[in-house]
């Protein structure tokens, strides 16, 4: 994912980013027999359409295929298998244990493998800049506790499709944050695009909200939890 996002566009990487939800939608439905209804699906492709507005800006810029789109798109892939070999195989397994496990083989690997296959070296040089490396560390910390670790708890508690739903929304945040930490001005394809978004989330999730045997085996989960 990162060596794509290094030769493609910030706009190609938000959207095929997001296609790693609509990817495990598709292969839980195929191989997990999980139930997408006629909702889910709208809703989704709602989703889709504002953060495609707001990766457009108001579509106001085209988007070009770049040299590492593919990189992206094979990243969204084994992505979303992951997930549903987690949902598969794991879900027995703690959400904790397996964040632990694919953190140190990515370290393993990156370490060993992963150079030769992308012809890289490592440098190491910048994590001895204490500003790099308190950076590093915070950024660490979001992606493994803020985003990894409570992805894998929902999982094992919802369907896969339904989390890769609520996944689409991730844009909305992303102009949030763009806003708070960048200084990122708001714009009316972000409110449109954003709205867009919460509209598709909460038409995809009426389903369960309003299923009471869903709700009773939710609810079931949560107290073995």
């Amino acid at each position: 994912m990162f060596n794509g996002l290094l030769k493609t566009s910030a706009i190609n990487g938000v959207l095929i980013s997001r296609t790693q939800m609509v990817i495990v939608g598709i292969i839980s439905a195929i191989w997990l027999k999980e139930k997408v209804t006629p909702k889910q699906i709208i809703g989704t492709i709602i989703m889709f359409g504002g953060a495609y507005f707001i990766a457009t800006k108001g579509l106001t810029e085209s988007l070009q295929l770049a040299s590492g789109d593919t990189l992206l798109f094979g990243a969204a892939f084994f992505g979303a298998l992951s997930t549903n070999v987690f949902k598969r195989f794991s879900s027995q397994v703690s959400p904790e244990l397996v964040v632990l496990v694919r953190n140190m083989l990515g370290i393993i690997l990156n370490l060993t493998i992963v150079p030769f296959l992308f012809d890289f070296s490592h440098d190491f040089s910048p994590i001895f800049n204490m500003k790099n490396f308190l950076v590093l560390a915070f950024f660490s910390l979001i992606v493994i506790v803020g985003a990894q670790s409570l992805w894998y708890k929902s999982v094992e508690m919802i369907p896969a499709n339904r989390a890769s739903t609520i996944g689409m929304s991730s844009p909305l945040f992303g102009v949030m944050f763009a806003m708070m930490i960048l200084g990122e001005k708001l714009s009316m394809y972000h409110l449109f695009g954003g709205s867009l978004i919460v509209i598709g989330l909460i038409f995809s999730t009426l389903h369960h909200q309003t299923n009471p045997e869903h709700n009773q085996q939710l609810k079931a989960r949560n107290w073995s939890h």
